[in-house]
Formats: C-alpha cells, sequence, structure tokens
C-alpha cells in the first residue's frame, strides 16, 4: 500500500518524510525511548513549531520475502503519482527528509521528475533535501543479509558497492549542480542496537556521504533507527533538520534570482487584534515600508530604516524574517515590469516620529483591511503576494503575542 499522510496543515511550505526499508510512515519517526515523559512523532512536532504542512510517505518496502517490494524505479514513479494526485497547489515549496533508503529513492524520483514532463511540477516544487543516513553507496548489511534465503529485491539493490547505487549516485551527481537544490546529509555514528547488544553502523560514514560539491557529512550521535525518531526538540539532529530547513524556505525557490530589497511589517496589538502600520508609495498605492538594501547592510537593518524614513516607525525588529513575497516596480511595467524579491521582517512598534515625507501618510490597519488597501490598483499576482505575508504575519505574530500574554 502507498499513501501520503497528512499530518500537520499549512498553507505555503510542505515538508514530505520518507521512510526506509521496513519502515513505517508513523513509527519511523516517533521516538520509543521508555525514558522520555512522552513519545514524539517529528513530522508532527515540526509543524506544530513551524506552521509547514508536514505529511509522511507510507510505501511497502521490505527485506524478506513475505513482506511486499518493487523494484526501485517502479517505487519512484509510484510515490510521485501518489504525491502529485495529493498536491492541491503546484507552487508550494517542498522540502524532503529521507531516512535511509528512504533518501535513495527521493533521488531517484528527481531524476523521474527531470526526465519526464509529467512529473516536471515535483521537479519545480522541490528546493531541499535531508538525508538521515541514507546508504548512498550500499550497505554491507545488506550484504549478508542477502545471504539469507528468502531476502527481497530490495536487500539486493542495497548491497554495498552495486551497479544499481553506483548509476544512481554518478546520475545525480551529474544534474545536482543544475538543480537549485540544497542537500544535508547526516550519518550515525553509533552501532544499532540489538535488544542489548551494539552490532554494526547499518551505514558507514563513507556511504552516508552523498560526495556532492559543498555537501558535508556530518555524524551525530545515533545509530540507523534514532536518527530517525529523535527523543526531543533539543536533540542534535531535530536541530540541525530545523535550522536546513528554515535555510531552505527562507526565500521561495521562484524569487531566489530577483534583486533583493528589504520591507518591515510594522505591528503593534489592539486587543486580540493585530494591526499593521502600511504607507503610501510615490504612485499612491498601499505598501509596507520598504526599500533597497545598501552594500554591506544587514536586510533586517535596512527594514528598520526604511520603516523609520517613511512611516516614522520605532521599535523593535527581528533578524528573522517572515519571509518573502514578489513585488514589481511600476515605472517599468510598460515594458513588462522590474520584478524584486522583498524580504519582510517583523517590527514591533513602540513608539512613532513624522516620516521624512507627507506624501506617505502612514496609516494603521486591521489585517482584513490591510489586505483590502494591498489590493488597490495592483495586479492580483503581486496582491495575492502581499496577502500571503499578511497572513503569515497573523498566524506567527499572534501565536508570539497570545504566548506572552499568557506569560504575563
Amino acid at each position: 500500500m502507498s499513501a501520503l499522510h497528512p499530518v500537520h496543515p499549512g498553507k505555503d511550505k510542505q515538508v514530505i518524510f520518507i521512510h526506509g526499508v521496513d519502515g513505517h510512515w508513523q513509527s519511523t519517526w516517533t521516538s520509543r525511548d521508555p525514558a522520555l515523559p512522552a513519545q514524539m512523532f517529528w513530522p508532527e512536532q515540526l509543524g506544530k513549531d513551524t506552521g509547514w504542512d508536514t505529511a509522511s510517505l507510507e510505501y511497502d518496502v521490505a527485506t524478506k520475502w513475505f513482506g511486499h517490494t518493487m523494484a526501485l524505479n517502479e517505487r519512484a514513479k509510484n510515490l510521485l503519482e501518489i504525491i502529485e494526485a495529493q498536491e492541491p497547489d503546484p507552487a508550494r515549496d517542498l522540502c524532503i527528509v529521507a531516512h535511509s533508503f528512504g533518501g535513495v529513492v527521493a533521488k531517484r524520483m528527481i531524476l523521474l521528475a527531470r526526465e519526464e514532463p509529467r512529473w516536471r511540477r515535483f521537479l519545480d516544487r522541490v528546493i531541499g533535501l535531508a538525508f538521515l543516513g541514507t546508504p548512498h553507496l550500499g550497505s554491507r548489511m545488506a550484504n549478508l543479509l542477502s545471504r539469507v534465503p528468502g531476502s527481497t529485491r530490495t536487500i539486493e539493490e542495497l548491497k554495498f558497492g552495486n551497479d544499481t547505487l553506483s548509476s544512481l549516485n554518478e546520475s545525480f551527481r551529474r544534474i545536482y549542480p543544475e538543480l537549485g537544490l540544497k542537500v544535508l546529509a547526516l550519518a550515525e555514528s553509533k552501532r544499532y542496537k540489538v535488544g542489548m547488544f551494539r552490532t554494526g553502523r547499518v551505514v558507514e560514514t563513507v556511504s552516508a556521504d552523498p560526495a556532492l560539491f559543498g555537501v558535508p557529512v556530518i555524524s551525530v550521535d545515533s545509530d540507523h533507527h534514532e536518527i530517525a525518531c529523535p527523543g526531543s526538540t533539543g536533540a542534535e539532529q531535530y536541530t540541525m533538520v530545523l535550522k536546513f530547513l528554515r535555510s531552505c524556505f527562507e526565500l521561495p525557490h521562484a524569487l531566489a534570482k530577483l534583486p533583493a530589497q528589504a520591507a518591515a511589517a510594522c505591528y503593534r496589538m489592539r486587543g486580540n487584534s493585530l494591526e499593521f502600520l502600511l504607507v503610501r508609495t510615490t504612485g499612491g498605492r498601499w505598501t509596507f515600508p520598504k526599500g533597497g538594501i545598501e552594500a554591506g547592510e544587514m536586510p533586517h537593518k535596512a527594514a528598520e530604516r526604511e520603516a523609520q524614513e517613511e512611516a516614522g516607525a520605532l521599535g523593535t525588529i527581528s533578524a528573522f524574517p517572515l519571509g518573502a513575497y514578489l513585488h514589481v516596480k511600476r515605472e517599468f511595467e510598460p515594458t513588462g515590469g522590474k520584478q524584486f524579491a522583498v524580504w519582510l521582517f517583523p517590527l514591533e512598534v513602540t513608539g512613532q516620529l513624522k516620516p521624512e515625507s507627507d506624501k506617505r501618510t502612514p496609516t494603521w490597519f486591521g489585517a482584513e483591511e490591510a489586505k483590502t488597501r494591498l489590493s488597490e490598483d495592483r495586479d492580483a499576482r503581486y496582491s495575492q503576494e502581499m496577502h500571503r505575508m499578511i497572513e503569515l504575519a497573523v498566524q506567527q505574530l499572534g501565536r508570539k503575542s497570545r504566548a506572552s500574554g499568557s506569560e504575563k
């Protein structure tokens, strides 16, 4: 059976977890440490911590003849169809977290999507791939298991040094520079535990290394099972993967090659509601205070400067952006417009001065009214981008404000 199980709903970012041989869409990613007060299901916890959409793939891949399995190529096709059938948004950025054989499957899916136009949408969406104990060169343990009567074709495909993996590795390395894909590779440092004893490592460090330019393999204090099921959000594999995913998502794939500007989402709380401080452009449209980033200037400092100059806003700005949105300069529109990627940084307003120009007319609006104002005299494509940022701000800043209110 194959299925994509939704775990935590989200809108603009998606993370899909892919388990390995003899794995399970839920138990592979769930801590079983009896010393911990509660079991943590990684995809669920990640969704709660970030607000991202998370899901876990289920598929059959067994080591013994009584368990169903498919050849690698057929399984990759099967999972591509499953993912495409359940994806409502063709433009949503996607990252994959893959354990063991799941990483091999993910690479094959990417190669197939590059070759077949029907799966091109999947390839365009993928921006990050985290390998957790993936046997890029195979596993010597598979060589041992292949001698046991009744082992499956998957075990044959996972034998150390086999032609299938060597060919896949070489093909993926060859196209990697053109994919625009970020990669994280983690390796197990502990021997696998069976009962009271530790055997060998299932995937050796040399095999966990994808051999991609600029991608180091990082060892963590886990065995092959533990690397996929951190016991807490403080576990090293959880924090490393979270940091990696944030770096992938901080700028949408479609915006990565555009010139950058910085903007401030100036906000304040009125009762239980957020309000946003918008300003008028020189052409009269409502917008966030924004502008260019000077040489050597940190983006959030540029946003802070623009907030003070255009809106007279003073306060505390975060160094971490809410996200980025697509913007076009109106004066270039007759020739198709010049597009920019605008980083939006939250700034909690604590005071207000007079802006540098009276034409900016800084004004406070509730979230829905802000969306309406940002849509005025603006093409739907660009107003939707700004609506998305308001929704992100409400989601993230509202949660932060409620948390600080409960602490008081």
